[in-house]
């Protein structure tokens, strides 16, 4: 896939491209999260479908925004993109990150 595609693809799922971050209600397991936001490892929710794993994540960049994290540190990757899904491989992965640093956030961390 041309470089220029995945770019608009990412620019399209993130905050730092054309959308804003939604106006949710807050869930009782955020506080549970937020302490962990800033650790090495990363953090994963599991859950049946529709049981509100992204709109969790979508509250912990909002709260990571309102706390002084610059949105272009901000990368969500929906792999269910259908124009990912025969491309899903780590050197995929590999070259969305690459291409994220190339454009986006050359040097910061990464809320991924």
């Amino acid at each position: 896939m041309e470089k220029d595609i995945l770019f608009e693809i990412l620019l399209r799922w993130n905050y730092w491209g054309k959308r804003a971050l939604e106006k949710l209600q807050s869930r009782l397991l955020l506080p549970q999260i937020i302490p962990y936001l800033h650790e090495p490892f990363p953090i994963v929710l599991t859950g049946v479908r529709r049981s509100g794993k992204s709109s969790i994540f979508t509250l912990l960049m909002r709260h990571l925004v309102e706390n002084g994290v610059s949105p272009t540190q901000l990368l969500l990757v929906n792999f269910e993109e259908p124009l990912f899904t025969p491309h899903l491989s780590i050197k995929f992965f590999e070259r969305l990150i690459a291409l994220y640093r190339e454009k986006i956030n050359p040097e910061k961390k990464i809320f991924f």
